[in-house]
């Protein structure tokens, strides 16, 4: 434990300093409510070097908790949910001198005036991600990413957002489900491939839900002759033998799959809406078709008994 805080320690130092040496006007964290405090000490000891730096926050935690968030004292803004559209506009009204008026017109914004916390109604208008451009890959170098079991050359991309499942667990609260057709993950998939990626991990919370998404995609994938190693997480239903058959054809190497239990009493607390009997099947048919799997589990979870981990 004494190491590991050590090491904590040693990373958090690292970003502060990382951030120190770049100096930015404005600075963008998100946050999971594990890395709260983490967060916090970061934004605590950048404000300490640059007292003139704006913070704001985002993330699940702050998609939960914007205004306790703000409470803590450090952040001068909370920006729950996407932030593609509203960022834009809060660097906007900063830009034209961050009046109230001007902060108003940000939706779901959280900030303070006179020391009282304002909140901005949401957004209502729909969320269309095939609108939305692809990542500015050039910002980054691409040559240090790789995955663990491959040693590939990869990045990761999302098709969709949101799942409709409410799993106990989960820190998905995004229950709407937006997903982008499949000509546009393909042309993104074009994309990547141009600039050397071997491999891309499509990290959607739920990949699978629209079966005909999926089926659309790799039919797009094949027409174009577009050679690609992909892999996605997924839920082991809804899943059949013709589209994990397909997927294969079209580059899926690997499925990354939330399995949680084998214990059913304990999948029907968690809500997870699958079967050992769809568990089994799912495995099967990849086994079939010649996927790899790569299953998650939740040990110790409430109701596990000693005779189930055995």
């Amino acid at each position: 434990c004494a190491r590991w805080q050590r090491l904590c320690h040693v990373v958090l130092e690292e970003t502060v300093r990382r951030i120190q040496e770049y100096a930015p006007e404005l600075l963008g964290i998100s946050v999971v409510t594990r890395r709260l405090f983490g967060m916090n000490e970061i934004a605590r000891r950048v404000r300490a070097h640059l007292p003139g730096v704006t913070i704001v926050a985002g993330g699940p935690h702050i998609n939960y908790l914007p205004r306790e968030s703000m409470e803590l004292g450090v952040l001068d803004f909370a920006l729950p949910g996407f932030g593609e559209t509203k960022f834009p506009l809060l660097v906007e009204a900063l830009a034209a001198g961050g009046t109230p008026e001007r902060l108003a017109t940000v939706p779901d914004l959280y900030y303070r005036v006179e020391g009282e916390i304002r909140a901005n109604p949401p957004d209502d208008k729909p969320l269309v991600l095939d609108d939305l451009p692809f990542p500015n890959r050039s910002l980054i170098d691409l040559n240090v990413y790789f995955t663990v079991a491959d040693k590939a050359r990869m990045t990761t991309m999302y098709s969709s957002r949101g799942c409709p499942f409410r799993c106990v667990y989960c820190d998905v609260q995004e229950k709407r489900f937006h997903y982008r057709s499949a000509r546009k993950i393909v042309d993104e998939f074009a994309y990547l491939v141009s600039l050397g990626i071997d491999e891309i991990h499509i990290f959607d919370d739920t990949f699978n839900i629209n079966r005909q998404r999926v089926l659309d995609m790799c039919h797009e994938i094949l027409e174009r002759g577009l050679r690609v190693r992909w892999n996605a997480r997924v839920r082991v239903h809804p899943f059949d033998r013709e589209m994990l058959a397909l997927m294969k054809r079209a580059g899926c190497q690997r499925l990354h799959v939330g399995v949680e239990s084998l214990d059913p009493a304990i999948l029907e607390y968690m809500q997870k809406q699958i079967t050992l009997a769809q568990i089994h099947e799912f495995f099967a048919c990849c086994n079939e078709v010649g996927i790899d799997t790569l299953a998650y589990f939740i040990l110790g979870f409430p109701q596990e008994t000693e005779e189930y981990r055995r």
